[in-house]
């Protein structure tokens, strides 16, 4: 799996692949409380195991490079073929992508991808709701939530406990939600880029 956007490559992750950016970003407090985990300095063989616990069929990793091959985000997938639904993860791990033009674009060609190699009628996000900007961004775009988990997950720390937003998005709305993020994208890009994320 290999695609290109107008400033974006998005390719399948493995254990075979470089770790170097990921175990960075885990170290990141920002992108850290993105995944609600601590930063720390995982060890490459955890980082490993994670990325090879991905098997690409249920449980997919897709990693997004910049046009000059350095590495800026991940997304995931966890399919559930019988269903034909999947749970979608995405973080930005560099600051300089960190914003809404890039999460928009990302996000479009993951999901477009997803809904057709997947075979899917459904993609759900969780979004804890700590993540103001995501949870504006799929608002935006028009994405129905579909549920409000209320202290459903641990805070990173353990001190507190945070609720989950559930949003899904199915393969009907798609095209009209891909049209408004692409819309989007354009305006964005005509501008600064948009929010911060």
């Amino acid at each position: 799996m290999e695609l290109e956007t107008q400033s974006y490559r998005l390719r399948r992750l493995d254990a075979g692949s470089d770790v170097a950016p990921l175990r960075r970003w885990l170290a990141d407090p920002a992108f850290a409380a993105a995944l609600n985990l601590s930063p720390r300095d995982y060890p490459v063989e955890d980082v490993r195991r994670y990325l090879a616990s991905f098997d690409g069929t249920s449980a997919i990793i897709i990693g997004v490079a910049d046009p000059t091959g350095a590495a800026v985000a991940i997304t995931t997938f966890d399919v559930n073929a019988r269903h034909r639904t999947a749970s979608w993860a995405f973080v930005v791990g560099e600051k300089p992508h960190r914003h809404e033009a890039a999460v928009l674009e990302i996000s479009v060609a993951a999901i477009e991808w997803a809904y057709a190699a997947c075979r899917l009628e459904k993609i759900s996000a969780r979004v804890a709701a700590p993540r103001l900007p995501l949870l504006r961004i799929l608002d935006g775009l028009g994405i129905p939530r579909e549920g409000h988990l209320r202290s459903e997950i641990l805070s990173a720390d353990g001190q507190k406990r945070h609720d989950e937003v559930i949003f899904g998005l199915l393969k009907a709305e798609w095209p009209a939600v891909r049209e408004r993020a692409n819309a989007r994208v354009a305006a964005l890009r005509g501008a600064t880029g948009g929010r911060r994320v």
